[in-house]
């Protein structure tokens, strides 16, 4: 939620696609991958005696002591293969992302596609070596005193995961309903979907993005960023 890339792929899609049951189909499968996913690494977490993370720390911390603990042969294949696959997602969602700043520069500068790929992704390469050189190459990296002392890989993954999503996501609910429109959007997904026009779903997603969307997630943005930048959480 609250990407770039939502608006980026949905400019793709036909006139004619049923963007509802898409959503709901691409909904259900993420979570369901997720949802498996957890079941195969936190019983193996909690079976080595290792206390449970999430994002970089359980990455790259807590699973390797995990590999590094069944042994010199068996610990090197399963973990080899974890980092294999987690090396093809990253990748796989490398190129998703970076698909958001060529389609515009391409779209909106007529610049070409081919030029601004490369430029592109040696900015990103740059912009990503003090996440790569944190996790002890470059000790100025290792502890941000503007983020309570946390690693620059984490300050990434937190401020653009945590906080940016939630902030992106409140920013396209009011632009739907305050700048493009609601009528126009239902307009948009009744070509894919006659019945959606009148519907009790369309009144639904309608209330929702105008008053449910923007109320959770501005007390999500005002909690993460209190927690994340000011060590304040409130129970």
């Amino acid at each position: 939620l609250g990407m770039g890339a939502l608006i980026t792929y949905g400019s793709y899609v036909e006139k004619n696609q049923n963007v509802i049951s898409s959503a709901a189909i691409i909904t259900t499968m993420d979570m369901s991958v997720a949802f498996l996913s957890g079941l195969m690494i936190f019983p193996l977490v909690f079976s080595q005696g290792q206390t449970p993370a999430q994002g970089p720390g359980l990455i790259f911390v807590v699973l390797p002591g995990i590999f590094q603990a069944m042994g010199p042969i068996l610990g090197k294949v399963i973990g080899g293969s974890f980092f294999l696959l987690v090396c093809f997602a990253a990748l796989t969602s490398t190129v998703s992302l970076l698909e958001v700043p060529v389609a515009y520069l391409v779209d909106e500068k007529k610049l070409p596609r081919k030029t601004v790929v490369w430029v592109m992704a040696l900015v990103i390469f740059v912009v990503g070596l003090p996440s790569m050189l944190s996790q002890g190459a470059v000790p100025a990296f290792n502890s941000l005193p503007f983020y309570q002392g946390r690693d620059a890989l984490t300050f990434v993954s937190e401020v653009f995961s945590d906080i940016s999503l939630p902030l992106g996501g409140l920013l396209m609910s009011i632009f739907i309903a305050r700048r493009w429109g609601l009528h126009n959007m239902s307009d948009e997904i009744a070509q894919g979907n006659p019945s959606y026009k009148g519907s009790f779903l369309e009144k639904y997603i309608n209330f929702a993005i105008r008053y449910i969307g923007p109320a959770l997630l501005s007390v999500f943005f005002v909690l993460i960023v209190l927690e994340k930048f000011f060590g304040i959480t409130l129970n």
